[in-house]
């Protein structure tokens, strides 16, 4: 009858919800794996660059990492949330495109839960501050990033060369209707043009790292 800490739960957690992923894919005859990371995972190259290594191996024996943070050794370095984790995978395997899926069908003018006359914006060619003060701070019900973390992370893959898309997750042809026909209603981010060097993005990823300029 003791209560559990958070991070005691979290290791209650996670066999049980990679238990769910496994059954899941094993229908569709496909192989996962766990992979839990801390923001220690990134501060060292070598480290970076195993993890890559390891990734990369994964995804071309067709088998699908189920990637998260591992809350039961985190204290203070923490990405805060899925989002940016998500962008910060998807600069370091060189991803095409990077896919934020929430309850609404994209970033909006103002929050469309309040504001009856928000609209959606389709195009964003940067993420600057005054897109970034468009979004609403308030989580989604299934969720705690929110739609500020959403542009937090589609400006780091952005900036990396990565094509960045939110797009609700409670359409279940969403998906394959985005990545296959670019039929689905969503907010696209374009990459930039520019291409970053292996170390430049390690670099701009260490943002995490405790590192100070005094």
């Amino acid at each position: 009858n003791n209560q559990l800490s958070s991070p005691a739960l979290a290791a209650l957690g996670q066999a049980k919800l990679i238990k769910y992923y496994h059954d899941f894919f094993s229908q569709q005859g496909i192989q996962i794996a766990q992979v839990l990371l801390s923001a220690n995972s990134f501060k060292n190259r070598p480290r970076f660059n195993l993890l890559k290594e390891t990734l990369l191996q994964l995804a071309s024996n067709r088998i699908i990492p189920i990637i998260n943070e591992n809350d039961t050794t985190v204290l203070k370095d923490t990405f805060g949330d899925n989002d940016f984790l998500a962008a910060i995978i998807a600069v370091l395997v060189d991803a095409q495109k990077l896919v934020f899926l929430t309850d609404l069908d994209g970033l909006y003018s103002s929050d469309p839960k309040i504001d009856k006359n928000a609209w959606i914006i389709q195009e964003v060619k940067s993420v600057d501050l005054e897109i970034q003060r468009m979004c609403s701070k308030q989580t989604s019900s299934l969720g705690h990033g929110g739609m500020l973390s959403k542009l937090k992370g589609a400006k780091l893959a952005t900036t990396c060369g990565i094509e960045t898309f939110i797009i609700s997750g409670l359409k279940p042809d969403n998906i394959s209707g985005l990545l296959l026909k670019n039929q689905s209603i969503c907010t696209r981010f374009f990459a930039q043009k520019n291409k970053l060097s292996e170390r430049k993005k390690w670099l701009l990823i260490g943002a995490i790292s405790q590192s100070r300029i005094i």
